[in-house]
């Protein structure tokens, strides 16, 4: 899960934005926020998720940037989606070790 992490590092978003997720987080239901974005696309496999989560919240940041069908609500919504379901990744432990 290492590639998620540099991803997030490495976006670079308006500061007002993230303020905006920041306040959304604290007051949303995240999951509730994940589904509704992914609606019946919702994969069932974490990385399948978090890799379509990152693909379309970086064509919701190039509409930003063209300033073509951008819609900031929408923006809010895929990172908030985004920063939860990396959290969740990070917190998931392996459910068996191998051992040598």
């Amino acid at each position: 899960m290492t590639y998620i992490t540099d991803h997030i590092q490495s976006m670079r978003r308006p500061k007002l934005l993230l303020q905006a997720v920041a306040m959304t987080l604290e007051t949303s239901d995240a999951d509730q926020l994940t589904a509704q974005v992914l609606g019946e696309t919702n994969p069932t496999c974490a990385k399948a998720r978090l890799d379509l989560l990152m693909m379309l919240e970086n064509r919701q940041e190039a509409a930003r940037k063209a300033n073509a069908g951008y819609s900031a609500q929408r923006h809010i919504m895929l990172l908030c989606a985004l920063l939860n379901e990396a959290k969740a990744a990070q917190s998931r432990k392996p459910v068996f070790k191998l051992v040598s």
